[in-house]
């Protein structure tokens, strides 16, 4: 139910959304009309990748002679990884290798702005008591004119070798932390660090200045979403340890907070790998 009725949200947001480019705007500036089909597919997958995990779960068969059967859960992970990288690198060669501020279709409220408020273009009442309202195609002048207006200040950023290493790396960390993952194991710190490092790298090519309020804000986004690190393992082991070696856990309530996160931890969509 949860993963139809996002499913649904995400139909009318690709609705809205292309009336909104049929504006007719040279490059609109909350979401390039090139964009649209890849982040249409990157939104589809990540509104059914816990479904598709969970469904994955019920059908493997550990006794399959296949291998893709037997470990159907990870080949499936993995296939979702591998087509999310795939279609964000096919969405960094489209925007030039500047930064992906826009991966998949926003919700309503953020496709366009709400237009000022004009004294002179408010709702007035006719003599008759009835309430005159704007007309579809003065709404649509008001957007394009705020567009218009603002379409100078989010003009995304020229690439440079910097900023296009830091994307490939943010791209296929994901990718490489899910083998790393297969190779030692989940309690191993080897692929905890190398996805961190990663991170870190990335991070640090993607240092400049010279940045829109998009491209800062999502960059800022992608910071902090490190904290999913603490949750993950062997980390989160490791915290739990050291919280119930001195009575932190004995309480009730961090006794159900510790089985909610182990909960979490079993879905690789929700704790390990990052929008």
């Amino acid at each position: 139910v949860y993963t139809l009725i996002n499913l649904i949200q995400l139909y009318h947001d690709h609705i809205y959304l292309n009336n909104a480019l049929n504006l007719k705007i040279p490059r609109s500036p909350y979401f390039p009309s090139e964009n649209v089909n890849t982040a249409t597919w990157l939104s589809f997958i990540e509104k059914t990748e816990l479904l598709s995990e969970l469904l994955a779960q019920l059908l493997e068969n550990p006794r399959s002679i296949h291998f893709a059967i037997r470990n159907l859960r990870a080949t499936v992970i993995f296939l979702a990884e591998t087509i999310k990288a795939s279609l964000r690198f096919q969405m960094l060669i489209k925007n030039d290798g500047s930064i992906l501020v826009h991966k998949t279709i926003p919700s309503r409220e953020s496709i366009v702005p709400e237009p000022k408020e004009d004294k002179s273009s408010k709702n007035f009442e006719t003599e008759d008591g009835r309430q005159n309202r704007k007309s579809l195609l003065q709404v649509q002048k008001e957007i394009r004119l705020k567009m218009r207006e603002t379409v100078k200040d989010v003009e995304p950023t020229r690439s440079t070798p910097g900023i296009l290493i830091g994307e490939i790396l943010w791209i296929f960390r994901p990718l490489i932390y899910l083998i790393c993952l297969f190779y030692w194991g989940k309690l191993s710190w080897k692929p905890w660090f190398i996805s961190l490092f990663i991170d870190l790298a990335s991070r640090g090519c993607s240092i400049r200045k010279a940045l829109n309020d998009l491209e800062r804000s999502e960059l800022l986004r992608r910071t902090f979403i490190w904290v999913f690190y603490l949750l993950r393992s062997p980390m989160l082991e490791l915290i739990l340890k050291n919280l119930g070696s001195v009575g932190f856990l004995d309480n009730s309530k961090f006794k159900h907070l510790e089985e909610f996160l182990h909960s979490r931890q079993h879905y690789y969509c929700l704790l390990y790998t990052s929008d």
